[in-house]
């Protein structure tokens, strides 16, 4: 009784919401907190969690959470961290996506430098971390069809796919009434 006992793992929000039920029922506290980032943001103190549970026992762990997590975000009660790492890996897809066509549109018109064109996309609001991320690989590609692709980063499109299809047990609507996400999953498939 009295124990707390934190989730990091990506899961969707109805087994989440079983673990804290189950934790209450013995007297136990239960915060889900997946996590975004890599093993040298770990390293660095510079992960994200998105966490559900109990907003008391959120703030004894936070200090906690301090020592390893840049940003510590509740979003509400059990189930709700899985749905906000869920719409992360959501807009990292889409935007992915977006990137990709716009350095090859870029690229097909006859933009030479795509660090200009990221350079004059910042100032004017239309730049995105991920474009800026995805840039030099996806210019190489184009310029030369032949080479390979990069290795895929732990977050790739596999783990992309999963973590999106968790998002289904945490929204009432089926993830079809979100055209953008749906075509975007769609086209990775």
């Amino acid at each position: 009784p009295g124990q707390i006992i934190v989730d990091h793992t990506t899961v969707d929000a109805e087994t989440s919401r079983e673990c804290f039920h189950e934790a209450t029922k013995r007297g136990a506290h239960f915060l889900e907190a997946p996590i975004s980032g890599s093993p040298k943001d770990a390293f660095n103190g510079q992960l994200t969690l998105f966490v559900g549970g109990n907003e008391d026992v959120f703030q004894k762990v936070l200090p906690l959470f301090n020592m390893y997590a840049e940003t510590s975000s509740r979003l509400g009660g059990a189930g709700v961290g899985s749905v906000g790492k869920g719409i992360s890996r959501m807009l990292a897809a889409i935007h992915s996506a977006a990137a990709a066509e716009a350095l090859k549109m870029a690229h097909l018109c006859g933009i030479e430098d795509h660090r200009k064109l990221l350079t004059a996309l910042d100032a004017c609001g239309s730049g995105s971390p991920i474009l800026r991320r995805l840039a030099p690989d996806l210019e190489v590609l184009m310029r030369n069809p032949s080479d390979s692709a990069p290795s895929s980063p732990a977050n790739g499109i596999d783990r992309t796919l999963y973590d999106v299809s968790l998002l289904g047990s945490g929204c009432p609507e089926p993830l079809e009434h979100f055209p953008l996400l749906h075509r975007t999953v769609r086209a990775m498939e």
